[in-house]
Parts: C-alpha cells; structure tokens; sequence
C-alpha cells in the first residue's frame, strides 16, 4: 500500500513538472515575429508571436494563427520562454488593422524581454 501511495505521488509530480513550460535553450534561425491588434477600440489588445519568415503574411493569416494571446500578462510570459539572445521583431503593417500598443506599454514589455535576454526591435514610432 505504502509503495503504491509513492508510485502515485511520483507520477503526478512527473506529470506537473511535464506539464510547465519549459523555455528553450536556442533562439530560432530567423528570429520571432510580434504582431498586436487592438480587440476594439479602447478595450484589449492581442498578441501573437510567430517563428520569423522571409515573407509578408496575410493579416487573416496572423490574426487566425494559433496561440493569439490575450492580455499583457500572457505576452510576457511567452516572451519569458524565448531563449536568451533571441530577436524579436515587432511587426505592424500598414493594413490589416495592426498598431503598436501606448508607448508606455511598450517600453515596459522591452525592458520585461531586456531583462530575460531577449531583444524587441520596434518599427518606427
């Protein structure tokens, strides 16, 4: 009874720590891309990173990927699990609806990746 107890135990505290996100150890080879989108106007705003390409992308396409998050929290802790050194490039293309969230929104998911490793590139404000 008792070594059945322990084999439970073990199991679910293999499954916690298998479940956490791990962050990786890499960064990728075309660095991340960062899009935001407002919800509308004046409420939230979305976040979607995606593995960086040589091509533009639809706006349907970004706004439809998987993993859109949701909140600013959500944002930092993604960004908190791209590996040390890597590069991310926030995009805003000019259709599509994209903007660049307030300023003082943005320094501070900057200064959030800095600490971490990672580097923001901004597009022009």
């Amino acid at each position: 009874m008792r070594s059945l107890l322990l084999a439970i135990l073990l199991a679910s505290a293999l499954a916690a720590c298998a479940s956490q996100p791990v962050r990786s150890t890499d960064p990728m080879f075309k660095g991340v891309e960062l899009y935001s989108w407002a919800d509308a106007p004046g409420t939230s705003w979305r976040f979607v990173l995606l593995p960086g390409t040589n091509r533009r992308k639809a706006a349907a396409e970004v706004m439809a990927a998987p993993g859109v998050l949701r909140s600013w929290p959500a944002l930092k802790e993604r960004i908190a699990l791209l590996a040390p050194g890597e590069e991310v490039f926030w995009l805003v293309p000019a259709t599509g609806g994209f903007a660049l969230p307030p300023a003082a929104d943005v320094d501070a998911l900057v200064s959030h990746a800095a600490a971490r490793g990672v580097r923001i590139h901004l597009p022009p404000r």
